[in-house]
Formats: structure tokens, sequence, C-alpha cells
């Protein structure tokens, strides 16, 4: 019976209306993310996780404008393990706070030696999970005594949120987001569907950057109205105050697509792959020295 019961999971993440036999496979994911639920507090105090950087530029003039932040847990027995294998269980344990606040202390202090030094208009995109910020106490304090501490502009700062997260109709995190954004800090509303019902309430909330997603990015190429699609939902974003970024860029082919449609940055494996710290700071210094 729990094998049956693994199998119907499998089936509903599909996308329900399917089946699924059930393989060992499934046991040995249900094991691992037993094992990780457990493994969460001692990984957070045996500093496990790293941060990796996916370089986003400017479609205008080529060069790495900004970075979005993506986390990783070096796990011992299992390796790196990405966020959706992780992140639920924080939320449920209580432990996205101190998750996040390691995030947001990392990667500003990072920020602000490569704004010193090599790039002084680089901004930092970090995802922040809807448990996170409907927190009352988000742990965005921290942001903010580093911001004084290091001189460094709020406006440095995007916090992605999801597309569901903008969609919200509780009246605690919408305010949430409103004070944060009259303190400083900048918004994206990451990964949106071609469809975007989003768009019907970006006006209610204080976003200014729209991020395709990587399936709508995979789909320009596909048929004759994809592209014409696409124009139009980034004229929309735009008539309403929005920067466009595409995410899942591949090829030279969806690049110039994009660009001609007007979007305004791209991010994606024919750009730059993820980059650790170093390897993220020699790209700036070619950038800088270039």
């Amino acid at each position: 019976m729990r094998h049956v019961d693994m199998a119907m999971y499998v089936a509903k993440d599909s996308g329900r209306n399917c089946f699924h036999y059930f393989d060992r496979s499934m046991r040995e994911r249900a094991r691992m993310q037993r094992d990780l639920m457990y493994a969460l507090p001692q990984a957070i105090q045996d500093s496990q996780f790293f941060l990796l950087f996916q370089p986003i530029h400017s479609f205008r003039t080529g060069r790495i404008v900004q970075a979005e932040v993506l986390l990783r847990w070096r796990h011992p027995e299992f390796g790196v393990i990405v966020p959706a294998d992780f992140i639920p269980f924080a939320e449920e344990r209580l432990l996205i706070r101190p998750l996040g606040d390691w995030v947001f202390r990392e990667s500003i202090r990072q920020l602000a030696r490569w704004r010193e030094a090599l790039a002084p208009d680089l901004r930092l995109t970090i995802n922040v999970s809807p448990g996170q910020l409907g927190l009352e106490d988000a742990g965005l304090d921290v942001v903010f005594g580093l911001f004084d501490a290091l001189d460094l502009p709020p406006d440095c700062l995007v916090l992605e949120l999801s597309e569901q997260m903008l969609m919200t109709e509780d009246p605690q995190a919408q305010d949430r987001l409103r004070r944060l954004h009259e303190a400083g800090l900048r918004f994206s509303v990451g990964a949106v569907s071609i469809g975007m019902p989003a768009l019907l309430a970006v006006n209610e909330l204080p976003f200014e950057t729209l991020k395709l997603e990587r399936a709508t990015t995979e789909r320009l190429l596909d048929g004759e109205h994809a592209p014409m699609v696409s124009e139009a939902i980034i004229a929309l974003a735009h008539r309403l105050g929005l920067r466009v970024t595409a995410e899942g860029i591949v090829s030279q082919a969806q690049y110039e697509l994009l660009r001609d449609a007007g979007c305004d940055e791209g991010q994606g494996y024919w750009f730059d792959e993820p980059l650790d710290q170093a390897a993220f700071e020699q790209r700036l210094r070619r950038q800088a020295g270039g």
C-alpha cells in the first residue's frame, strides 16, 4: 500500500488524469526526502549550503547587469540538492527564517565587494518563498541592517516572488510588499506563464520586473504564432511599466527573437551557466576590462 501511495503522488505531480507504476526509484526518492527533512537543521548549523550566481544580461548592451542568486545544499550522501527538494521542509519545520537570513547575508556582503571593485551598478535577485514572506518577522531586518553597514542602496536588491504570490489576496502580505517597496527594495514576479493571468493584478502590487518562464522561452520556435504572442506579452508588460527578463535562453535564435520583440534582459545557458563566486567574479573582471 505504501508503494501504491508513492505511485499515486507521482501521478498527481505529473498533472493528474494519468497513472504511474511503482518502481524502486520512487522508494529511494521517498527515503531521500525523509532524510533531508530530518537533516536540515544540522545542515544549517554545519554550513552545508552554498550559492551560485546566474548572470542576467542586458539585451541592449550585452553586459551583465544583474545576477540571480541560486541556493544549493551540498549533502554528504545525496550530493548537490536544489531548493525544490528542501524549501518545503524548511517552511514546514520553521527553518525558513535562519536559512533565508544566511542567503541574505552572504549575497549582500558579496554584492558589496563586487559593486566596490568591479561593477558599481550590479544588482542581485533573490528568490523569496511565500512561506518566508508570510512570516511576521520575515528576516528582512537583516537586509536593511546590512545595507546601512555596507553603505548600499536598497534598490540594489530585487526580491523575486512567484506568479502565485502576485495573485495573493492576503492583505497582510500585500501590505508587507508595499512597505518593503517604500523602503527601497525592488520586486520581480518570476516564471510567468504565457497566459499570464498575473498581469491582471500587477497594478495592485509594487513589481517592476516580469520574468518569462523557461517553458515560454522554449515554445518561441515551435510555431508561427509563438513569436507574435511573445511580442504582445512583452509590449503589454512595457505598457504596464514593467521590464521583462526571459529565462532559459539556450540558442541564438531564441535570443534574437526575444531581442527583436523588445525583451529587456535575458538569462540562460546561451549566455552563461550558473557560476560559483570565483567564476562569476572572473566574468565581471573580463567585462570591466573590456
